[in-house]
């Protein structure tokens, strides 16, 4: 029973840390998005796909050159996927709501 408590605390740890390494991901990939769009002209060309590109580029980016300061346990494949993921909800709620064309 003890080992099944402490089985239970590892994995709440586990869940915690890799929360608190995604929530400011997270927060880059909304403030990415947000800065390529303004970036794209508006014209009839929408570069969605090239705009993902360089979200997950900078993304990429941001996880290789700052995931050994923090000592990072998320691996990259994770996190690429989760930002690719999110990215596709911030961009269809923006979209619903109007604030992308």
């Amino acid at each position: 029973m003890l080992s099944k408590v402490a089985a239970v605390g590892s994995g709440i740890k586990s869940f915690v840390g890799y929360i608190s390494v995604l929530i400011p991901i997270l927060r880059s990939i909304t403030n990415l998005v947000k800065v390529f769009e303004e970036g794209d002209p508006d014209d009839e060309n929408k570069n969605g796909e090239a705009k993902k590109e360089a979200v997950l580029d900078s993304i990429e980016v941001i996880y290789e050159e700052g995931s050994d300061l923090i000592g990072v346990d998320v691996g990259k494949d994770r996190v690429m996927r989760v930002a690719e993921k999110f990215i596709d909800i911030i961009v269809n709620f923006y979209n619903l709501v109007g604030e992308f064309r």
